[in-house]
């Protein structure tokens, strides 16, 4: 007899499901083939638009699993992954380095910084906590914008494109489908 809540998930394996019925998968394939025509058809606009969404959603689920799964509150979560990119900047601006030495650099600035910046909020509840993590993100935004200033940055650190050999990552379409895939394996 099914319930009448509609509620019919009886293991575990069911509740992580993501797609539970045949016309959510259905909806799912479509999804995912408007995604894949999509740099195909977009403007310039929209195509940088969906890239940017897509950086934004690997953030985004960094920021999920702190506070749905840990219940942590951070309002300075953008200030880590501005530190990572303020560090691979600053890295192939001054040392020229390559984005394959950037690229983890970057993450594990970000990671020492959350660590260091962490260890003392670990007292912290509610409130406070947000407060610190804020001021981490202030900051974070103050040392960057100095680096900028002082070099002369008045738009931003702009780095050339990655390399591979003798293959630069500098197509939009490209990167739409190297950010999608990123995305996707955040998700």
């Amino acid at each position: 007899m099914p319930n009448a809540s509609g509620y019919f998930r009886t293991h575990y394996g069911e509740d992580t499901r993501l797609l539970d019925t045949r016309p959510q998968r259905v909806c799912f394939a479509f999804f995912i083939v408007i995604l894949a025509a999509l740099p195909f058809v977009a403007s310039a606009f929209l195509l940088d638009l969906a890239n940017q969404v897509f950086l934004a959603i690997i953030g985004a689920v960094a920021l999920m699993l702190l506070t749905g799964y840990a219940g942590q509150i951070s309002l300075g979560h953008a200030g880590l992954m501005a530190a990572g990119a303020f560090t691979a900047g600053i890295l192939f601006k001054e040392l020229n380095a390559p984005f394959w030495i950037t690229l983890p650099a970057s993450g594990l600035v970000g990671a020492t910084i959350g660590v260091i910046f962490g260890l003392p909020s670990l007292r912290l509840r509610g409130l406070y906590l947000a407060i610190s993590t804020l001021a981490l993100h202030f900051i974070v935004m103050y040392a960057g914008s100095e680096y900028e200033t002082k070099r002369g940055f008045s738009t931003g650190v702009v780095i050339d494109p990655p390399r591979i050999g003798s293959w630069t990552l500098e197509d939009p379409i490209a990167w739409y489908f190297v950010l999608a895939l990123f995305a996707a394996a955040a998700l």
